[in-house]
């Protein structure tokens, strides 16, 4: 791997994708619904605890999987089938026989969003929970920044962690929605960023630990 500092769940150990994903799922429930992901927040000076529903689940072959975050690439595509709403894929590091690109052909559909399950993407399941841990060790390859959005008037905080590690950068991303007089905060997403807009981007905004 070329991102070494980052525990991987390695695909390779398991005798098919099948497999990988049941038990990378299992792997999953440990890590973000039985454990407890708590960081603390420097914007809003307190402990926070980061919440995963495990309501965003889907069904594939007669099993719920929670489907975020992961197992699953989207690809919304035009009738040509050759438009596609998300950055293209960074594996260089495991032989995928997996064309999602020429030959998208779904594993199941969620509304109109059909999805297509993803090994590189399953390799990644311990990036956040280890991402979020070097953070509250004050590890300086973590940048933050604060995110404030707007929409019909009502704000929208996202916390953004950022990775990086020569030319590796890993976007994670935590949403804190007000609660009373506390927040609560939810997972978003958690990628590999491989755009080089994108990244000149994040780099302009986050902000060192203090």
């Amino acid at each position: 791997m070329n991102n070494k500092d980052l525990p991987i769940f390695d695909i390779n150990n398991y005798s098919d994708l099948d497999e990988a994903l049941e038990e990378g799922n299992k792997l999953f429930k440990e890590l973000y619904i039985d454990d407890r992901i708590e960081f603390y927040d420097v914007y809003s000076q307190c402990n926070a605890h980061v919440q995963f529903s495990p309501k965003n689940t889907i069904e594939y072959k007669n099993k719920i999987f929670f489907q975020r975050f992961f197992h699953i690439v989207s690809r919304d595509k035009d009738e040509s089938g050759n438009k596609y709403n998300n950055y293209p894929c960074e594996n260089t590091d495991y032989d995928c026989d997996r064309d999602c690109i020429l030959n998208f052909f779904p594993d199941y559909r969620e509304k109109t969003i059909e999805r297509m399950i993803c090994p590189f993407r399953l390799t990644s399941i311990k990036y956040f929970s280890e991402i979020i841990r070097l953070y509250n060790l004050k590890d300086q390859r973590i940048k933050i920044f604060e995110e404030v959005r707007t929409k019909n008037g009502r704000y929208s905080y996202f916390i953004n962690f950022v990775y990086i590690e020569n030319k590796r950068m890993i976007l994670a991303v935590i949403q804190k929605v007000e609660h009373g007089d506390r927040f609560k905060y939810y997972f978003v997403t958690c990628y590999s960023v491989s755009s080089i807009k994108r990244k000149q981007k994040i780099l302009k905004n986050f902000s060192k630990k203090k």
